[in-house]
């Protein structure tokens, strides 16, 4: 009987994340980035106050930075690392940051997360795909940008 009761609860433990404490420092960055970006919604995207842009910059550096150390402490994070909410606020995080290169370099381990079911979704790796396309000059691939241009829906190139 003692087997049978250790046999059932191992699964449990395999899947619970191995670094709580940084899935947690993941999950107050993301917080971070989706209260500044909370707040510009509030007053509009068009014309938002340079303070608000100013603290989005901020924040969004200070995340990339904060990213990169843990990335290259731990090579890219999985979800038996921070599970797959501390994935997905990685991935936010790359999502936003203004570093193009960085985000390039994120593609393959991005692209690995996906095809072993890591954390990162297709609809993720699509869309900083295109991301990293456009900035770096070419052509779309999975057509996930566009703009909103006189009430009309723009895919970028």
């Amino acid at each position: 009987m003692r087997y049978l009761i250790l046999i059932l609860f191992i699964p449990f433990f395999t899947l619970a994340e191995s670094s709580p404490e940084l899935k947690k420092e993941l999950m107050q960055m993301e917080i971070q980035d989706q209260s500044i970006r909370n707040k510009i919604g509030k007053v509009g995207w068009q014309n938002p106050p340079k303070e608000l842009i100013n603290q989005l910059k901020i924040i969004d550096e200070a995340n990339t930075t904060k990213l990169k150390a843990i990335i290259k402490e731990h090579s890219w994070l999985t979800k038996e690392l921070v599970g797959d909410e501390g994935v997905s606020a990685a991935f936010l995080i790359i999502q936003h940051s203004s570093d193009i290169e960085f985000k390039a370099k994120m593609l393959p381990y991005l692209e690995t997360s996906y095809l072993n079911n890591e954390g990162i979704t297709g609809q993720q790796l699509a869309l900083l795909t295109d991301r990293v396309l456009i900035a770096q000059g070419n052509k779309q691939l999975y057509g996930t940008q566009a703009d909103l241009i006189e009430g009309q829906i723009v895919f970028s190139p």
